[in-house]
This record gives C-alpha cells, sequence and structure tokens, in this order.
C-alpha cells in the first residue's frame, strides 16, 4: 500500500497529478478497514483537478490562476499521502476519533472543550433592503441552532456595522468563521460612521485587519460580489475564502448561504459545505447563479 503512496509523491513531484490521484486511489481502495472520509476527501481534489482541466481546454482561465489552483490542488494532494502515511493499514481502529481530512478542514468539530466562534457582519445596507438582510442572517442563525451540533457553535451578530466597531468585534469575539453581507462598492465595503455618515472602507484595509487574526480565523464567506483580485487579498492570509462572482439577487444568495450553513452545522467541513451550497441552488432551480460562488483556498 505505501509503495503506491511512495510513487503518487514522485508522480507530483513530475506535476503528474492525473497519475499520481491514481495511485492513491488504488491505496485507498486496496483497504476496506480506512476511514471513509479519506476517499471524500480524494473525490473532492479529483473533481476540482477536473474542472480546471476542463477550463483549461475551453480557455476560459488564465496562466496566473491555473497556476495557483493547481499548486493548491497538488498542495491537498500531497496533505492527504502524508495523513495516509500515518496510518497503520493492518490494524485501523474504527473506533477512534472521526478523521477530518487536515488539508480540507482547519476547524475541529471533535475539540469537546472548545466552540466554533462564528461572526455574521452587516455592512450598511439600504434602508430597503436593510430588513432583507436582518432575515438573512437571522435564517443562517437558525440553521445553526436547530443543528446536530448546535452546541458547537457560538454566535455573534454584528448588524449596520461602524467603523470603530469593526475592530472591536473581532478583538472580542475572536471568530473562527465570519459572514459578511450588505452593502459594497468597488474595492470597498460600506460602513458609517457615529453620525450615520456613509464611509467606504477599502477591502485592502479591511483585509489587513483580518490578517491579524489569521491564527483564529479559518474562513471568510462573502456573500456579495467582490473581483477576483480583491478575494485573493484575503486567501493570503486566510485559509479558506468564499466570494460571490456575480450580484445575486437575495432569493439565491440566502439559498446558497443558508445550505451552507446546514452542511456546516451537520458537522461537515468547509469545502463540503461549499459544494452543498452550489447544489442547493441547482435543486431550486437556480442553475443560472451555480457558478457565482467561488471558494479559494490559502
Amino acid at each position: 500500500m505505501k509503495n503506491n503512496l511512495q510513487k503518487a509523491r514522485v508522480l507530483l513531484s513530475k506535476n503528474s497529478v492525473n497519475e499520481a490521484l491514481d495511485k492513491i486511489m488504488e491505496t485507498i481502495e486496496g483497504s476496506a478497514s480506512l476511514d471513509k472520509n479519506y476517499i471524500k476527501s480524494l473525490i473532492l481534489i479529483i473533481s476540482d483537478y477536473g474542472l480546471l482541466k476542463r477550463e483549461v481546454i475551453n480557455q476560459t482561465i488564465s496562466n496566473a490562476d491555473f497556476i495557483l489552483r493547481n499548486s493548491q490542488i497538488m498542495s491537498r494532494a500531497l496533505s492527504l499521502i502524508e495523513n495516509l502515511e500515518d496510518e497503520n493499514f493492518d490494524n485501523v481502529n474504527k473506533s477512534s476519533k472521526l478523521y477530518i481530512p487536515t488539508e480540507i478542514v482547519k476547524i475541529n468539530f471533535e475539540a469537546s472543550s472548545s466552540k466554533i466562534k462564528v461572526l455574521f457582519l452587516l455592512f450598511n445596507p439600504s434602508n430597503s433592503s436593510r430588513q432583507e438582510i436582518n432575515e438573512e442572517v437571522r435564517d443562517l442563525e437558525s440553521e445553526l441552532l436547530k443543528s446536530m451540533h448546535r452546541d458547537k457553535f457560538d454566535i455573534n451578530i454584528g448588524l449596520a456595522i461602524k467603523t470603530d466597531s469593526l475592530q472591536d468585534l473581532l478583538l472580542g469575539f475572536l471568530p473562527n468563521i465570519i459572514y459578511v453581507s450588505g452593502s459594497s462598492s468597488e474595492n470597498s465595503l460600506l460602513l458609517h460612521d457615529d453620525r450615520l455618515t456613509s464611509k467606504n472602507v477599502k477591502l485592502s484595509a479591511f483585509s489587513a485587519l483580518l490578517s491579524m487574526f489569521s491564527d483564529k480565523v479559518a474562513c471568510v464567506l462573502f456573500n456579495i460580489k467582490l473581483d477576483d483580485k480583491d478575494a485573493l487579498l484575503f486567501s493570503r492570509s486566510i485559509n479558506y475564502v468564499i466570494y460571490q462572482q456575480e450580484i445575486l439577487p437575495m432569493e439565491a444568495k440566502k439559498n446558497y448561504s443558508s445550505t451552507f450553513f446546514k452542511a456546516l452545522g451537520a458537522g461537515k467541513d468547509i469545502r463540503f459545505s461549499h459544494e452543498f451550497g452550489k447544489n442547493g441552488l441547482l435543486i431550486n432551480g437556480m442553475e443560472k447563479w451555480v457558478d457565482s460562488p467561488k471558494l479559494l483556498e490559502k
């Protein structure tokens, strides 16, 4: 079994990703005692690599994006190999603590001593949209509170964030997951000051702020439209950055985010929850928007 893993390492070093993934698959299929989460992890990597190849064939991806995503996929494959190499293939204890693939999960649902802190941030909506966005956040909170792992979550909601309270929220709560909704403009988020005057806070400044908490923040979900270059600012320091590539109608925004948090509350990892959210759009007849949510990994 481990001979296949050694071959997979060599193949990855030669950038032969397909062949390396085949060797990993042979290893997993050859040992019935391995945890099923290994195969789930591998399938996600294979799926992402297949999508990347289709984008290359269709010439819908830039060379820079290809290099970045190909490197991320190879890194995840290597991490999976390392986890498999630590296994005892002859004596895997199925009753041991649930294995959560480290290359796709930075949040430990098994840690009984600490809760996963989720911070919902609502950035300065107009009066006409405030009620809708408040309902959106309340719906997401409800998904977590009624979930199987509800006791694992600590939730904080920041509504109509002011410039002087943004830092306070992060410093006082130290969230693991941040959900961002509301209003944005080019390269900026819309906040207001104590006089209720609208104020633009540059995304670069917000990114710099979050980078100071990168030891705590595992994922930021922007349920607003961001440019790729702006999203990359956050992915330099945050493990998982999810954002919308289009301006979604409220129904689609709520559908994606609610199914994302439904999966998260069921104990699923960030990547699974993201795909689950996209599938929610398909199931509910919103396939027009299924390619809008995008996940970047550090």
